[in-house]
């Protein structure tokens, strides 16, 4: 799935799931985790995939620094950071899961969750979760927890980062429109409101969102809710054309 920062505000969240935090990268994938003490043992190198465009970039340059304070923080542990592509990270998961090679850890789309956990790709937290002091889980968004936590005493992963999709208005088109710039859209109405306006006025509205499927996906979800993705590409193929 290709990510974009376009469209309208919409925060998707991945989550770190914590596979195994063993040595061995043949680790049974539901395993506990049981990384031997900082500065006791063998070295212990944790594999970690992430989506390339986090793994590059100023995303990339935060993630190494975090990287860097866990390492100076945990003496004798490394973090092997490996960058994958959306479709390459989604089916080394499946094909990982199926040869019991699943890396230590990895990043992940939220709504493949329900996936991941079928596949037997994610290990329970919830223990490692809430071991941790409540100043740091109170730092994460109590709605991408919950959506961590299906059940009780059961989280697949844990809330690591975000993302927005925008979308750029032309205040010219606005004000040709009668429409005020600095009112602000708060409801879906709202906004739906606006784009016959400004279609009345002559203009486009939106260009074709169906050109870029991510872009159609976050205003579709929106409105409608969490669609499957045979819903969206039946709306994309059936409904593009119609946006006002």
């Amino acid at each position: 799935m290709k990510r974009t920062t376009r469209s309208i505000i919409l925060f998707l969240v991945l989550s770190l799931a914590l596979a195994a935090c063993a040595p061995a990268a043949t680790q049974a994938p539901a395993a506990a985790a049981t990384a031997a003490p900082a500065g006791q043992g063998e070295p212990i190198t944790l594999e970690y995939w992430a989506f390339a465009d986090y793994a590059s970039g100023d995303a990339g340059k935060l993630q190494e620094t975090f990287i860097s304070e866990f390492e100076a923080a945990n003496p004798g542990v490394k973090i092997n950071m490996s960058p994958k592509n959306d479709d390459e990270l989604t089916a080394g998961i499946t094909a990982a899961a199926a040869s019991k090679t699943l890396p230590d850890m990895y990043m992940q789309s939220d709504d493949m969750g329900a996936n991941d956990v079928k596949l037997d790709a994610l290990a329970n937290v919830y223990d490692l979760w809430m071991a941790m002091p409540e100043s740091y889980r109170n730092q994460f968004n109590p709605a991408m927890v919950a959506d961590m936590t299906p059940k009780d005493k059961t989280m697949w992963g844990m809330p690591y980062t975000g993302y927005s999709s925008f979308l750029f208005r032309n205040l010219t088109v606005l004000k040709a429109a009668g429409i005020d710039p600095a009112e602000k859209v708060t409801t879906w109405a709202q906004w739906l409101e606006q784009m016959k306006k400004i279609k009345a006025a002559g203009y486009d509205a939106l260009p074709n969102m169906s050109l870029a499927y991510n872009d159609f996906v976050a205003v579709y979800s929106g409105v409608h809710g969490n669609p499957t993705r045979a819903q969206a590409a039946h709306c994309i193929a059936n409904c593009a054309s119609r946006v006002p």
